[in-house]
């Protein structure tokens, strides 16, 4: 803590700036949980890394999700199709939202599903668009993130790993997007919804074994 000189008056003035001493000589806690978790973009990482270089990383794993979620859930996906649009789509598209969310906190999560869901409209578009889509990609990521960060303070153990993203997709795959479904299109919720829980009961564990060991060797993380 910087040193400090008080007047008469009772106003003091640092002989240091006390915000470059936080910035210097204070790391972070990996502790600590806010909207975009322990890394935010705007503070440095321990050891002394630039505030650029470390906006540069984040963005490019970011962007690099984005892809990968464009890839998997417009290309590598098996699509089933219930009165005329997309009714169940099977594979492991919401991985790298998951993922963002997981690591890099619920609002990252929440802008590489939302933008993978437009970017992935617009090279290989499906029906007409409906936003409501693009909000239940986006809650994909904020949930799992949200309850890692907030429910569990960073927790990564299987269980823990499970919880989360089993909450994440019981939500949007399983409630919402039926829900959607039904609304906009008249399908029944139940020809969605039941190939949807078989889906999930299967991808949630993959999804939380894949991350896990992705954490556990440090290849996404910043800490």
């Amino acid at each position: 803590m910087p040193r400090v000189k008080c007047s008469r008056m009772g106003r003091c003035l640092e002989t240091k700036s006390y915000l470059a001493a936080v910035w210097s000589s204070r790391p972070l806690s990996s502790k600590s949980p806010n909207l975009f978790g322990a890394n935010l973009p705007w503070f440095p990482k321990r050891g002394g890394e630039s505030l650029s270089n470390r906006i540069v990383k984040i963005t490019a794993r970011l962007a690099l999700l984005i892809a990968l979620n464009v890839v998997l859930t417009r290309l590598l996906s098996f699509r089933i199709s219930i009165g005329g649009v997309e009714g169940v789509r099977l594979g492991f598209g919401a991985l790298p939202t998951i993922l963002a969310g997981i690591v890099y906190g619920p609002a990252a999560g929440f802008v590489v599903g939302a933008l993978a869901d437009l970017v992935g409209y617009w090279i290989n578009p499906i029906g007409g668009y409906n936003p409501v889509f693009t909000l239940t990609s986006a809650l994909t990521g904020f949930i799992p993130g949200a309850v890692i960060f907030y429910m569990f303070q960073r927790g990564r153990k299987l269980w823990q790993l499970i919880i989360a993203i089993a909450l994440g997709q019981i939500t949007t795959s399983i409630i919402l997007v039926p829900f959607f479904l039904k609304l906009f299109f008249g399908i029944p919720i139940m020809a969605s919804m039941i190939p949807k829980i078989v889906s999930e009961a299967i991808t949630v564990p993959v999804y939380a074994s894949f991350i896990g060991t992705l954490l556990r060797y440090d290849i996404f993380d910043m800490n």
